[in-house]
């Protein structure tokens, strides 16, 4: 099958142009004293998205309360901001395609253009004989992508769902019980380098955890980042004697020009987002910090939801400088879709960020979630795939098609969905 395969039938990108709007005025009440703003020509953008979209309108608005109402095909949108030029809404959980009109003061614009509310679709799900971890989408474009298989390979698959082993970690070869390695974080930089996180564990170590309770589990003995180039050959970047040596990567992320690096340490209870840059200097930034994975886009940011302290339960997008900007959300006992300051937003599974800008979460055996431009939060009714995977969804900005891993004990299943 055809997994990764480009289609050209449809595009976002091509949908997130504005929409002028010819339509002649529909003149509202005439027995007004005041002088007073009426609703006149607006562009809109984008044409298209899913419900709980953020759309920027363009014109001339009043910013009286209640004087100005918008509406998506007869549903009316909620009003995130407004000003005397722009508003801002969002398309409604319950509308569907159609026009937007703008109503101020009693007169109302309606547009010529429609505008196509998308829905989330489940279009195939395939089998592979393998265990897939993590997934990374070649940034250039040419449908390939690399997958960690069992934390213990990286596998190549082709648009034509050829499947290549790129790297085996080494495997002891009298007692397979004397240590092992997990590959865990995983990128590429579009240039047919793939960089990822290995960690080497060997025999067995007590941990006491600050709650008090005990465990055993592998003692780590060294973490390193790897840089696998086009024909195969494993470097070692950083790490294991090679500059910072590190206390256990469980993910990283390569900026697109290949220059810098962002890696999550994660050795219980610490963990740390680190910056590093090709001299081999690392910082620890003072951001927030992921629980399990950093949950990308393809501008080189992670999105984090604080999982404790004074920000708990809010929405970060943390920028390649180290910036955090605060997007949505509060803390509270159980979920709550809404505005930013009133939303309750639980941990993930997954998180992307399709072309229109929405973030879509992952909530396991919950719902897939919608936190707009504006900082909305809305509930797609769309059916939720099984999965028990963490970092479980993946976005190819070049198809937008959407890929959710699921996984049994011997084999992976991968669930392709479409924002069409």
């Amino acid at each position: 099958m055809n997994f990764f395969k480009k289609l050209a039938c449809f595009s976002l990108i091509a949908l997130a142009g504005c929409k002028k709007d010819q339509t002649p005025l529909i003149s509202g009440p005439s027995d007004n004293v005041l002088p007073q703003v009426n609703a006149t020509d607006f562009t809109f953008s984008p044409s298209a998205g899913l419900n709980f979209t953020a759309v920027t309108f363009t014109g001339s608005f009043s910013t009286a309360p209640g004087a100005t109402i918008v509406k998506f095909n007869g549903k009316p949108g909620l009003i995130n901001s407004i000003t005397a030029t722009k508003i801002v809404a969002t398309v409604p959980g319950d509308a569907t395609t159609g026009k937007v009109s703008v109503t101020v003061n009693g007169s109302t614009a309606t547009s010529i253009t429609d505008f196509k509310v998308l829905s989330l679709v489940k279009e195939r799900a395939f089998d592979t004989n393998f265990y897939i971890s993590n997934l990374s989408f070649d940034r250039s474009g040419n449908g390939v992508a690399y997958a960690i298989s069992g934390y213990q390979e990286v596998k190549k698959i082709s648009p034509n769902w050829a499947i290549n082993t790129v790297y085996k970690a080494p495997v002891p070869i009298e007692n397979p019980f004397e240590y092992h390695y997990d590959i865990r974080g995983i990128d590429n930089d579009g240039s047919g380098n793939v960089y990822i996180t290995r960690d080497r564990y060997e025999g067995y170590q007590e941990i006491i955890y600050p709650e008090g309770w005990a465990n055993w589990n592998y003692r780590l003995t060294n973490s390193a980042v790897y840089k696998i180039n086009p024909n195969g050959q494993l470097n070692k970047l950083l790490g294991d004697g090679t500059g910072k040596n590190f206390e256990g990567l469980s993910d990283l992320m390569v900026d697109i020009k290949g220059q810098r690096l962002m890696l999550l340490e994660n050795l219980y209870p610490t963990k740390k987002v680190l910056r590093a840059n090709r001299a081999g200097i690392v910082q620890t930034l003072d951001v927030p910090v992921p629980k399990h994975s950093l949950l990308k886009d393809y501008n080189d940011n992670y999105y984090v939801i604080n999982s404790s302290g004074p920000d708990q339960g809010k929405l970060f997008k943390v920028s390649p400088n180290g910036v955090a900007t605060y997007i949505s959300g509060t803390n509270g006992p159980v979920t709550k879709e809404g505005a930013a300051n009133v939303a309750v937003i639980a941990q993930p599974q997954g998180l992307i960020v399709d072309n229109t800008q929405n973030i879509l979460l992952l909530n396991r055996g919950d719902a897939f979630r919608v936190v707009n431009a504006a900082g909305y939060v809305g509930k797609l009714s769309t059916a939720m795939p099984a999965t028990e995977s963490n970092n479980a969804m993946h976005y190819n900005q070049f198809t937008s098609k959407i890929y959710i891993l699921s996984n049994s004990s011997n084999k992976g299943i991968v669930y392709q969905y479409a924002i069409k």
